[in-house]
């Protein structure tokens, strides 16, 4: 089962089915609290889901900090659809009369918008000063802090791009019939809510059929373990049955064993058989009932599974950022 609900960490957008997606990005931390605080039974309501989910701005850009774009937030945990305001982040040296930019929103041209800047009386050069995207504006000289501060707030409403959200989204099932696939699909347009607890719904009946089928992998081999130890007290009278006209059926008649065990046994090699380890055997079987124990009881209990499961991911996400920020960190030989 996919551990994390994907599709709210990376997002989406494109066009499907004669309708639009645009699917917000939120941080795998912010996912991950709602999920724990979902799966362990508490009642989330509309704020508590707008205020515990962070926005991540993979794309660039933050969102704006106003009434309007706060409602149109609130929007997603109650419809499938609203429309959301993004803006740069701007580094702003007042002493200078300088603003930098290297982050844009989705959507903002940045070429297009520092041609535009130039052209502001109150600006005397726009530069690009790191990479392709990295601009600097720095103000005339003969104007006043006070003026610089409006500055930074025309170019900062300049950087403002409007995106709509739409949840659109698919919910397919699968059947086999004579040995044809068919697909059952609906088109679904939720909130954020709406789309993670469907999400959770789905994966905690898949946890329950992965635990059913690795409960069943799991007793084939406990069963093997006990036979083969069963094997190893008798291998006098295996080793009989090998010489017998038909071995399969004078293990059936000796040792009471199914048709099924007696072919087990007969596939081993007669070295096997002589070399048979009991103590390893039973310290093996040892290990198989307590995972089968441990399956056992998450079967009992998904959602306490899954939240630990969730635990173990963010883990690796912390480490996995780690690994970056260490990467990009210089190094110097003694």
């Amino acid at each position: 089962p996919a551990l994390m609900p994907n599709v709210l960490i990376n997002g989406v957008d494109g066009i499907g089915v004669g309708t639009t997606t645009m699917l917000p990005t939120f941080t795998p931390e912010s996912v991950a609290e709602v999920m724990t605080r979902l799966l362990q039974g508490e009642k989330l309501t509309t704020l508590d889901f707008a205020k515990t989910f962070k926005y991540a701005n993979r794309y660039g850009g933050r969102l704006v900090k106003s009434k309007e774009n706060q409602a149109a937030w609130m929007k997603l945990f109650t419809d499938s659809t609203t429309s959301l305001q993004f803006e740069s982040r701007l580094e702003v040296d007042r002493d200078r009369k300088s603003i930098t930019i290297d982050d844009w929103p989705k959507g903002l041209n940045p070429l297009k918008f520092i041609s535009k800047v130039r052209l502001y009386p109150e600006v005397d050069q726009a530069y690009n000063h790191a990479g392709a995207t990295g601009f600097r504006i720095e103000m005339r000289k003969d104007f006043n802090y006070a003026q610089f501060d409006k500055l930074v707030a025309k170019v900062q409403a300049a950087t403002r791009v409007r995106r709509s959200i739409k949840i659109n989204v698919t919910h397919r099932k699968s059947s086999i019939v004579d040995g044809v696939v068919s697909f059952d699909t609906r088109y679904l347009a939720l909130s954020v809510p709406q789309l993670l607890i469907t999400w959770l719904r789905e994966r905690v009946a898949l946890e329950k059929r992965s635990l059913e089928f690795r409960i069943g992998k799991q007793q084939v081999a406990i069963e093997y373990s006990k036979l083969l130890i069963f094997a190893s007290n008798n291998l006098d009278t295996i080793f009989k049955a090998l010489r017998a006209p038909d071995s399969k059926a004078y293990l059936v008649k000796h040792l009471k064993l199914s048709p099924e065990d007696s072919d087990k046994i007969l596939e081993l090699k007669v070295r096997q058989l002589s070399k048979l380890d009991q103590e390893a055997i039973k310290a093996k079987l040892k290990e198989q009932e307590s995972h089968m124990k441990q399956l056992k009881h998450w079967l009992a209990l998904p959602k306490k599974k899954i939240v630990e499961d969730t635990k173990l991911i963010l883990e690796a996400i912390a480490r996995d950022r780690k690994f970056e920020a260490d990467k990009d960190k210089s190094m110097s030989v003694a």
